[in-house]
């Protein structure tokens, strides 16, 4: 068992050809007109499920600038190439329903036509925390019967992460002294395998078990003892 907290974060970043994906839409409305030349706004959303750091648009025709300066809100890579402002990717990126708006001026009266050339998409799989001390169990025995062969048990599982992070979800093992008579024995936790088990639904769903909050289960063993029980997997 470990005795300190190992922190393992997994992020990754996931580059899509934009032809196989559909996560950033492009639309574009007039804004002025004056001597063959006129004004557009363009609206990019993120249409996804995942925030989008960084997406290059090339202008596939009809782009006439006078000056690069007319084009403005975006930055660019090559002639007709460009990709989001730094401050976005800076920020996390253009996360999902959230839109970007960038305009430029044409030497021509009619738009230009853009379209996606690639995405970067990230997204965080989850945390984890290998250890014992981010979450501290401690037991209270509510009953006996049938001379000590049955007991009942209380279980107050605390988060104590040194970090003060909540805690979404974990797998909670029961040592080889939990000796259940029927899986519904064990009660407040979900279970995944023999003797391991997992938050309930509600509680992840909720937000989590938060820094100096508990969550209380019960069990009935078997047993005339109690159950040492440990965290591992703790996601964050």
């Amino acid at each position: 068992m470990f005795k300190k907290l190992l922190f393992l974060a997994l992020s990754f970043v996931f580059f899509t050809v934009a032809i196989c994906d559909n996560s950033l839409t492009i639309s574009q409305i007039q804004t002025g007109s004056w001597e063959g030349h006129s004004a557009w706004e363009v609206t990019l959303v993120n249409t996804g499920t995942r925030a989008i750091i960084d997406a290059t648009l090339v202008a596939e025709s009809n782009l006439e600038l006078d000056k690069p300066e007319n084009l403005w809100s975006m930055e660019i890579l090559s002639p007709n190439k460009y990709h989001f402002p730094a401050w976005i990717t800076q920020n996390g990126g253009l996360m999902n329903g959230t839109k970007h708006t960038f305009g430029y001026i044409n030497s021509k009266t009619t738009p230009a036509i853009f379209s996606l050339l690639f995405l970067a998409l990230t997204f965080t799989i989850f945390a984890i925390a290998f250890g014992d001390n981010a979450l501290t169990f401690s037991c209270n025995k509510i009953k006996e019967w049938d001379n000590g062969s049955y007991t009942q048990w209380e279980v107050t599982m605390t988060n104590t992460d040194s970090s003060k992070r909540t805690i979404i979800d974990a797998t909670i093992v029961g040592d080889s002294n939990l000796k259940l008579d029927k899986t519904d024995g064990l009660w407040s936790l979900e279970l995944t395998t023999d003797n391991k088990y997992h938050f309930p639904t509600y509680l992840s769903q909720f937000g989590g078990l938060k820094f100096g909050s508990n969550h209380t289960f019960g069990y009935i063993n078997h047993i005339n003892t109690s159950a040492t029980f440990t965290a591992t997997d703790i996601k964050y």
